[in-house]
């Protein structure tokens, strides 16, 4: 990216933060949580915490958004160790990162949840089928429900430890808490709607 496109996105809004995708900000984020990492580390830590709210970022995403902030002068890297052929690069989130990041927490657009529940889709059109194929299909469900509530649970004991985090900082542990009452919610709606299904597969058709 050239200083000219650099300045040209720093200044087209009036707060003079650039316009970045959600990604972006994801990405400066995990970088305000401790350390240095590299773009693998940071992949795992999105796997880890991101994904169980809002989506994991591909690897390809992840090397782009650095690029991108790093031409915006938001991110910095070195290469760790200097003076190896096969040395690794490092990337921290500048001041100037932390201000945008801080910006974007503040004052960034509400976007509405977006819900893409292929299980519900089935359902809804699901008079074509046996509703006993269709309860089984959401068990289906509940079942991945179930065992992803139990790696968000897995994870919210781990975000008491987490390495390089700051003293105070608890907003991993407070998000997956949030995640893990959704989730349970969803668990016990499949539950439920299964049930439901299944109760109709056993009812006697009504006079024809």
């Amino acid at each position: 990216m050239s200083n000219r496109q650099v300045s040209g996105s720093l200044s087209g809004m009036s707060n003079g933060s650039p316009w970045l995708p959600t990604t972006a900000y994801a990405v400066l984020g995990l970088l305000s949580i401790g350390e240095e990492h590299t773009a693998y580390e940071l992949k795992q830590r999105a796997d880890r915490s991101i994904a169980h709210i809002y989506w994991a970022p591909a690897m390809s995403a992840i090397y782009t958004e650095l690029q991108r902030l790093e031409g915006l002068g938001l991110v910095a890297h070195r290469l760790e160790p200097e003076t190896e052929a096969r040395s690794r690069r490092v990337y921290r989130i500048t001041a100037r990162g932390e201000d945008i990041l801080r910006i974007w927490i503040e004052d960034g657009r509400h976007e509405p949840t977006v819900v893409k529940n292929t299980t519900l889709l089935r359902v809804l059109f699901g008079h074509l089928i046996d509703p006993a194929i269709l309860a089984r299909r959401v068990r289906e469900h509940d079942d991945w429900a179930r065992a992803e509530l139990g790696r968000l649970e897995e994870a919210l004991a781990e975000a008491e430890h987490l390495p390089g985090a700051k003293a105070d900082y608890r907003m991993p542990q407070l998000v997956l808490e949030a995640a893990v009452t959704v989730l349970r919610a969803e668990a016990d709606a499949a539950d439920r709607l299964a049930a439901r299904l299944a109760s109709e597969a056993e009812e006697p058709p009504g006079p024809q």
